[in-house]
């Protein structure tokens, strides 16, 4: 009979079974936008804030679940990398040494030597995937990358390590290439079906752990994250990630991995100078206003343009629906205060309801444009002053000698009419005249034409 020490040794030696399964968390529906309007850094930010799991599960415990609940379909274990596959019992206590035993062990798509090695992120099952384990020791912790074919060393499917591929398998094999002369000495490209399930694990892990990311290497994000983005978007999420990330969930506080749910936060929050990208933006005095003139050189997936004018710190937008479709686009504000300083700024709306702004362009508002017309004008046809602004104004009428013909006091520039008439009565005579108008405390001179 085994004494109590020595039973006691043995049960804590054994794996720990699972949690109990929680309950299924509230995923939103895929293509859900999340934290419409922002974008870049401000969206990085709020998406660490939201998702970033706190310490749950430890390591041991994260691959217990993942081989026995997350990645177990069937009864089977399926290497991330090679498509390799190993027979595990669902939910059984001992995940972690069955999955070992045949050859699969725990890939971290983002390696713990790049800041993957502390809780909570070394246990975060967004980026934890089943994996044979000599190619997870081949892919080590190179940096992902697309691979020309002829560039590649070896080719990994299923159990085959290989430096000649089945050519009708292509798609099905990862690939390794070392090369001293790369910036990690290699590099290497996971199969294509599963492409863009890593990068849109990658780009969750270095949103939510940049810190440790960073702290670990700086450049490791940069030097794959163009490629990683080409994977999202040429392998879309399909209904089996969405599973995953859901069932991932429950696990980890109901923080589920939202690369997964919006296909819009790669560009959002790391490429924000797309979808748009402008060919030129000016802004300047024009006709009594202000013009904005701007050109787009792409920008496939924008909605339209808003024009936002502001001071200090309010702003107003100008235009009452999305401005479009460009690629050459003008505007021109009418509204604003003679003298006063505004800038400018052009917001493009994605379809998905994501915003970028250009600009700001600070411009001067210009004072009314004040013309008479009709000009020219027939002899006895009524003459008006058109303006920008209505403020009264007196204006004087002088023939080209400069001889004073008659006066007007206090009339509001909009509403001042001439029926052609002089004091005397007598209609005027066809030729050159001028009107002297003053008010709101400036002086202008318009040349009016009458014509027989």
């Amino acid at each position: 009979m085994l004494s109590r020490t020595l039973l006691v040794l043995i049960l804590a030696a054994l794996p720990a079974a699972p949690p109990a399964v929680p309950a299924r968390a509230d995923c939103p529906a895929p293509g859900t936008v999340i934290f419409p309007g922002l974008t870049g850094t401000v969206l990085q930010d709020s998406l660490r804030a939201r998702f970033r799991p706190p310490v749950r599960l430890t390591y041991a415990t994260a691959r217990d679940v993942e081989y026995s609940r997350i990645d177990n379909h069937d009864s089977t274990l399926t290497g991330i990398y090679s498509g390799f596959t190993a027979h595990v019992a669902p939910d059984s206590a001992t995940a972690r040494a069955e999955a070992f035993a045949k050859d699969i062990n725990a890939e971290h798509t983002w390696p713990q030597s790049k800041g993957a090695g502390q809780l909570p992120a070394e246990a975060d099952m967004n980026q934890l995937r089943p994996s044979r384990v000599q190619v997870n020791s081949a892919r080590a912790n190179y940096p992902f990358a697309e691979i020309p074919d002829q560039d590649t060393d070896t080719w990994y499917r299923l159990s085959q390590v290989t430096t000649t591929p089945d050519p009708a398998h292509l798609d099905e094999y990862s690939e390794l290439d070392v090369n001293a002369s790369l910036p990690y000495g290699g590099r290497w490209e996971p199969r294509e079906s599963v492409k863009g399930d890593i990068a849109r694990g990658m780009f969750y892990f270095y949103t939510v752990y940049r810190a440790e990311a960073d702290a670990a290497d700086p450049d490791y994000f940069g030097v794959q994250k163009d490629d990683l983005r080409t994977w999202t978007k040429t392998d879309p999420a399909d209904s089996a990630e969405y599973a995953r990330a859901c069932a991932i969930a429950p696990y980890q506080a109901g923080l589920y991995n939202p690369f997964v749910i919006d296909p819009t936060l790669v560009d959002r929050a790391y490429f924000p100078d797309t979808p748009v990208r402008l060919a030129g933006f000016t802004a300047g005095p024009w006709d009594g206003g202000v013009r904005l003139d701007w050109r787009t050189e792409s920008g496939s997936d924008h909605a339209g343009f808003n024009v936002l004018r502001g001071t200090g710190a309010a702003e107003v937008r100008l235009n009452g629906t999305l401005l479009g479709p460009g690629p050459v686009y003008t505007f021109t504000d009418r509204t604003g205060r003679s003298g006063a300083v505004y800038a400018y700024v052009i917001e493009a709306v994605g379809r998905d309801g994501s915003r970028q702004r250009f600009g700001p362009r600070e411009v001067r508002f210009p004072a009314p444009v004040m013309r008479v017309g009709p000009n020219p004008a027939r002899v006895g046809e009524s003459v008006g002053l058109e303006s920008a602004g209505d403020q009264p104004v007196a204006v004087d009428l002088y023939d080209l000698s400069g001889r004073h013909l008659r006066g007007w006091d206090a009339v509001p520039a909009g509403q001042w009419r001439w029926d052609g008439r002089l004091d005397s009565g007598r209609a005027a005579a066809p030729g050159v005249y001028f009107l002297r108008v003053r008010g709101a405390g400036r002086e202008r001179s318009l040349r009016l034409v009458l014509i027989g």
